[in-house]
């Protein structure tokens, strides 16, 4: 027997304009809310003038999205590529508006998420000007654009729930509860969270599941949610706990290693600081047992070269970068590995980081 139940809070989202490059000078535009031009873009150019492209952030409150602007700037540095880097700070209207801001200032090509479709108003006026855009991450309507780079949400949501399902059966469990936690606004979490649906119904295990939804992209949102099913669920009443992102994987952890609920076995999807040290944790004390680790910079690579394509009339369509599945085994290796392949963006990272000083919207 399945059970679902279904959380939601409200959005609380906070605003900031941010660019960020080695060479990077920060944006003083405030003028947000103007509408498109209604001449189309000149996207041809001289062969000598570097294409102008806007990428704009949904946030840069995680490393996953520092690194995604590291690697679009690095590849823009390499491709001679004028790159403007804007953050819309969880702000879901404002990345919309920063559409049409691209729009009307002419740049070439545009980058940006657009997880709700609260943008897609804009996407469509940018692209009827000739302008392309390039999707990535978490898309509503990736048929607007004329590319997509992302993770395979889907495939990471199965991976994720069949490392707790290798561990059910490895302990011969005769039944066994399920709770997932994830985003019900955003795309790539209700993505991922139908491929852990999937992964269940084809694991055989006599399984129920619960769900714990939170439209917030704030750990501290999804451990007060943690906190209160905890302190009304008896020991052992949950088995596993499946994280559809870092905030809510990082969530659930945190509580359960507060309430010392060894009991509760978390999988997640990311591979923030917090989450690749929950692996190192003694086993003993260990509450995070595994988690699918994505290539943010080279998704930000993926972007910027999408972008170029379109511009010369080729569009990609789905381009995505590779998932590692990450364990307490290969952790240490995966670090290695991971920490020398970023070592050629960190100049990106440190410049990115300089530039989060908030400015007033109109």
């Amino acid at each position: 027997m399945k059970k679902i139940a279904l959380l939601a809070l409200s959005l609380a989202f906070i605003f900031t304009l941010t660019a960020c490059s080695p060479n990077a000078n920060v944006s003083n535009q405030t003028d947000t809310n103007s509408s498109s031009s209604d001449t189309p873009a000149d996207n041809t150019g001289s062969a000598n003038t570097p294409k102008k492209i806007a990428m704009i952030m949904g946030q840069m409150n995680m490393d996953f999205f520092v690194y995604i602007a590291a690697g679009a700037e690095k590849a823009a540095d390499e491709l001679g590529v004028d790159l403007t880097v804007w953050n819309a700070a969880s702000d879901i209207v404002k990345v919309g508006e920063l559409v049409d801001l691209a729009a009307e200032q002419g740049f070439d090509a545009i980058i940006t998420p657009d997880s709700t479709g609260s943008a897609k108003s804009a996407i469509e006026a940018a692209t009827g000007l000739g302008i392309p855009v390039v999707g990535y991450d978490s898309l509503a309507f990736p048929e607007l654009f004329n590319a997509t780079v992302a993770s395979d949400s889907f495939e990471m949501g199965q991976q994720c729930a069949n490392l707790a399902i290798e561990d059910a059966k490895q302990q011969g469990k005769d039944s066994v509860h399920f709770v997932i936690a994830y985003n019900p606004t955003s795309q790539s979490c209700i993505t991922r969270h139908d491929g852990m649906l999937k992964a269940l119904e084809d694991s055989g295990l006599n399984y129920t599941f619960e769900e714990i939804g939170q439209p917030v992209n704030d750990i501290s949102e999804f451990l007060t949610l943690w906190d209160d099913m905890l302190a009304h669920s008896a020991e052992d009443a949950i088995d596993y706990a499946l994280g559809c992102d870092s905030f809510a994987s990082i969530g659930c952890m945190s509580a359960c290693q507060a309430a010392g609920r060894t009991d509760i076995k978390v999988f997640g999807i990311d591979d923030e600081t917090d989450q690749l040290n929950g692996l190192l944790v003694d086993e003993s004390d260990r509450v995070y047992w595994g988690t699918i680790a994505q290539q943010p910079a080279e998704i930000g690579r993926l972007c910027v070269e999408a972008a170029l394509a379109a511009l010369e009339g080729n569009n990609l369509g789905t381009q995505y970068a590779d998932a590692s599945i990450v364990t307490p085994e290969n952790v240490v290796s995966f670090k290695e590995t991971r920490d020398a392949n970023n070592e050629a963006v960190k100049p990106y990272i440190e410049a990115c980081l300089l530039y989060t000083s908030p400015s007033p919207r109109d």
